[in-house]
C-alpha cells in the first residue's frame, strides 16, 4: 500500500528541498521516491522501520540533500553501496543532466534500485551490481552514505579514476573521522576538509571533502 504525505509532511520535505537546494522545482518526483522507498521497505528492510515519516524524511532526505551543493561542479557521480538508494537516487532526480552510477552487492537492492529508477523515470542513472572493488567505473567523484572506512573506501576504488580521485563522504561523529583519517594517511596521500552539517536535529554529521593524490 503506497503511502500518502499530509499536508505537514509535506511542508516538511518542501522546507528541506528549498533549504537544501535553493528552490523546489524536484519536489514532485523527491515526493514519489519517498513514498515508493517507504511502500517497498517493508518486504526489504531498505531502512529502519522504527522511524515515522518526519523522521526518514529528516534522518534519511535531508541528511543526504544537505550536502549536495558540494556536487555541483562534477558532470558523474558515482554511490557506492547504494542500498536504498540514499544519496544515489536522490543525486539522480535532483541533478537529471548529471551521470549517476550506483553501485550495489545485493541482489535485492539492486533489483529495488532498477525498479524505482524506472518508477521515477530517470533517464540519467546506471545501476551497477557486484563489489565495489571489482568494478572498473569512470566517474569524477565518489560518494557513500553510512558504508565503510575512509581506508576501506580508497582501498575499494582504487580502479575508479586513472590517477587521482575525489570523494564526498557522509560521515558522523568527528572523533570516528579522525581516527579514519589518521588510518587512511598510512596507505595515502590525501587531503580533505571536514565539514558539519547546518543542523535541524541534535545528531552529529559531517562530509568530508577528500582528494585522493
Amino acid at each position: 500500500m503506497a503511502i500518502i504525505l499530509n499536508s505537514d509532511t509535506e511542508n516538511l520535505l518542501k522546507k528541506i528541498t528549498v533549504d537544501s537546494l535553493g528552490n523546489d522545482i524536484k519536489l514532485d518526483k523527491i515526493s514519489a521516491f519517498l513514498t515508493y522507498l517507504i511502500d517497498k521497505n517493508i518486504e526489504l528492510n531498505l531502512i529502519s522501520r522504527k522511524l515515522n515519516l518526519n523522521d526518514i524524511i529528516i534522518d534519511h532526505i535531508f541528511d543526504c540533500m544537505i550536502g549536495f551543493k558540494y556536487f555541483n561542479e562534477f558532470d558523474s557521480i558515482c554511490d557506492i553501496g547504494s542500498g536504498g538508494g540514499l544519496p544515489g537516487l536522490l543525486l539522480a532526480i535532483v541533478y537529471d543532466k548529471k551521470k549517476i552510477k550506483l553501485v550495489e552487492k545485493s541482489s535485492k537492492k539492486v533489483n529495488f534500485l532498477k525498479d524505482a529508477a524506472k518508477f521515477l523515470n530517470l533517464k540519467n542513472t546506471e545501476i551497477i551490481e557486484g563489489l565495489v572493488e571489482k568494478q572498473n567505473i569512470n566517474t569524477e567523484v565518489i560518494t557513500c552514505r553510512a558504508f565503510k572506512s575512509v581506508r576501506e573506501i580508497l582501498q575499494m576504488t582504487k580502479r575508479y579514476f586513472n590517477s587521482n580521485g575525489k570523494y564526498l563522504l557522509y560521515k558522523a561523529k568527528i572523533d570516528k573521522i579522525n581516527e579514519e583519517i589518521k588510518d587512511a594517511k598510512i596507505e595515502f596521500f590525501i587531503n580533505f576538509d571536514i565539514i558539519k552539517f547546518s543542523e535541524i536535529i541534535d545528531k552529529e554529521r559531517h562530509i568530508i571533502l577528500l582528494n585522493k593524490n
